[in-house]
């Protein structure tokens, strides 16, 4: 698998995840953190998807 394949695989593994609702409030910010961070790493793989193409 080509490092373009790998970025492509992740990043619709992760675009395609299902978070949980939750009741618990504590758990629900822990949930929109991990979004959080999610969206940073789709931002990441967009670039690095980018940079490789480039190259």
């Amino acid at each position: 698998m080509t490092d373009q394949e790998k970025i492509n695989n992740l990043y619709s593994r992760i675009k395609g995840f299902e978070f949980p609702e939750c009741e618990d409030e504590n758990f629900q910010n822990l949930v929109n953190e991990i979004k959080e961070g999610f969206d940073i790493i789709l931002k990441g793989l967009i670039v690095a998807s980018g940079k490789l193409k480039s190259d």
